[in-house]
Formats: C-alpha cells, structure tokens, sequence
C-alpha cells in the first residue's frame, strides 16, 4: 500500500556518480542492519526483516507523494520543487517492502533539509511550524496538534508533533520529528498505518544516535 510522506528529496540526486556520493556522504550500511552517515554523525539500525530504500526509491516516492499532495495546484507544486532541491535522504525503513498486498504497514524516514538561507529557523520547534504551514496547503486532510513537543533520543532532544490522516480508508497515523546540525534540520518521519502497537517501530527510533540540537 501507499504510504504518504512530505520528506522532500533532491531529484538531481538521481544521476550523482560515485565520486558526488563521497562527496555529499551518503547514509551507507555494509550488512542492511546498521546505518551510518558520517557527515552528520549519525547511526540508526533496523530489524533484519524491514525493507530499506535506496536512493533512487525514496526520490522516487517523494516525488510521488509531492504529485499527490500537490494535485492541480501550481503554486503548491512550484513550493514542493524547490524543497526538492534543498534535501538530502538519509534512510527509509519499511516494516514490509513497499507494494506488499497488506493492510498495515510502519515505516521511520529521515531526511536532512538545508536551511542556510532560513536564518529565522532557531531550533526544531521552528522548522515543524513551517512543516505544518505545507501540510495545510496540500491536497490531503490532515489533522495535526498545533503543540509541538520534545523527545529525548540517546540524549538528544527532538522536537515532534502528531498527526492523523485517512487515505483510501487507511488509518494514517505520524509523528514529525527534528532538530538542526549545524546548516541542516534533520527530519525524521514516523508511520503507522491501521496499527495500534508502535512498540517495533518505537525499538527502530531509540537506535538512533545523531549530533543535533531541539
């Protein structure tokens, strides 16, 4: 099933050669388990039998979900595009391997948006109020706390808030997560679909170690 996100990736990322990816650092794994990057000194590690995208998939859900979310407006899209351009995927865990015929499904993305040119954006609270000002221009209905929280992680502090959306009669429900690294907001989506139990989801995010600041 479709699992709808706004984590907004860059598309020119998809004809990068080797040498760009050393340069830009990708988020790397050497046994599928246990995740690194070490441009923002960040490790996460998922069960054995979630899928993980690779690059070219989550350019290509992205761009799907911005098509989605977007529908006929222009100026919506226009705003989607260039987010695309300022992003950077970090992984994307999937409880079943998107397409699988099943009714429920958890997923845990991440992304780091570069935020140079928003100087106003001072801690992570900052950056999901602007998340929440796209969510309520897109095409989707999505109901989202206007609070915004903190979380500790490994000792780090992550802002989040809550969401819930219905997609095709699919219980949606997320939390939106982030903290700034330096010129970067990192950005970490948390999916449940038609599910209650967030116990397998919740043991994935505690593995994550990153240098960030709420």
């Amino acid at each position: 099933m479709k699992i709808f996100t706004i984590l907004l990736v860059s598309l020119s990322l998809l004809s990068c050669s080797d040498s760009d990816q050393k340069e830009i650092a990708w988020t790397t794994s050497t046994d599928n388990i246990h995740y690194t990057n070490e441009k923002f000194n960040l490790s996460i590690t998922k069960p054995e039998s979630w899928y993980a995208q690779n690059v070219k998939e989550l350019v290509a859900l992205q761009q799907k979900g911005k098509d989605l979310m977007s529908g006929d407006d222009e100026n919506f899209k226009a705003i989607a595009e260039a987010a695309l351009k300022t992003s950077l995927p970090l992984f994307g865990f999937h409880e079943f391997t998107p397409g699988t015929p099943t009714n429920t499904n958890s997923s845990l993305m991440g992304v780091a948006e570069n935020i140079s040119a928003l100087p106003g954006i001072k801690k992570g609270c900052d950056y999901l109020y602007h998340a929440k000002q796209f969510l309520a221009k897109s095409q989707i209905k999505i109901d989202y706390e206007d609070d915004c929280h903190i979380q500790i992680i490994n000792g780090v502090e992550m802002s989040y808030f809550n969401s819930k959306m219905e997609a095709a009669g699919n219980i949606v429900k997320q939390k939106y997560m982030a903290c700034l690294s330096g010129d970067y907001a990192i950005a970490v989506i948390y999916t449940l679909v038609n599910k209650e139990d967030t116990s397998e989801i919740d043991s994935v995010l505690n593995t994550l170690k990153l240098q960030c600041k709420a």
